[in-house]
């Protein structure tokens, strides 16, 4: 049910063998949401949200979300675990931040004396030596560093985003503190666009 001005571009379409197309908000709803939390213990998940809160720039102004949709589902998910974003963050007021960098994979904030740190998880974990315990940061493993690799990929066969996140003190080594998984549900209607694709000798 289209108009074609130009002949020509049918023949562009039916010779078409490769659609290349962008995920967030094309293929999928652009609504994430934190769907997994694995903190290194349980006493460590309320540590884990103070981090994913205090290392954010989004924020709930006038009951609109604003800022990136990733850091809006980690924000949700706090909340929503009674988590209280206003008192975390008037606890630890940012004292400094290193954005997000393509290179590092991360993004860091400073509080006074502590650091929060949120990135890609195979970069954290390749690159902190320290596991974050009530009693004091310890060592990591080769093992549980492994165990750890594991559950990312784990995360990744589910569908899901994972995000990495660490906590220290300044002027110290920051130590991990879990994984969250997140998902960004495809439309509806995409299952069937891609099979038609793929009927059609078309790769996506």
């Amino acid at each position: 049910n289209a108009l074609v001005r130009n002949l020509s571009s049918v023949e562009t379409l039916g010779s078409t063998t490769v659609i290349c197309t962008d995920k967030t908000g094309t293929l999928t709803m652009n609504d994430m949401a934190v769907r997994s939390v694995l903190p290194v213990a349980p006493e460590a998940e309320t540590l884990l949200y103070r981090v994913a809160v205090l290392c954010n720039n989004a924020s709930f102004e006038k009951g609109e979300e604003v800022g990136d949709p990733m850091e809006v589902a980690l924000l949700k998910a706090a909340s929503e675990r009674g988590a209280d974003l206003a008192a975390i963050r008037e606890e630890f007021p940012r004292t400094g931040e290193v954005p997000f960098d393509s290179r590092t994979m991360t993004m860091m904030t400073s509080h006074g004396d502590y650091r929060a740190l949120k990135g890609a998880p195979e970069r954290l974990l390749n690159e902190l030596d320290s596991l974050w315990s009530e009693s004091g940061n310890r060592p990591i493993s080769e093992s549980e560093r492994e165990r750890w690799l594991g559950e990312i990929s784990r995360i990744a066969g589910k569908g899901m985003r994972s995000l990495a996140f660490a906590w220290g003190d300044e002027g110290k080594e920051l130590a991990f503190v879990g994984l969250t998984g997140i998902i960004d549900p495809p439309r509806p209607e995409v299952a069937e666009s891609v099979k038609a694709c793929h009927e059609a000798g078309i790769h996506v």
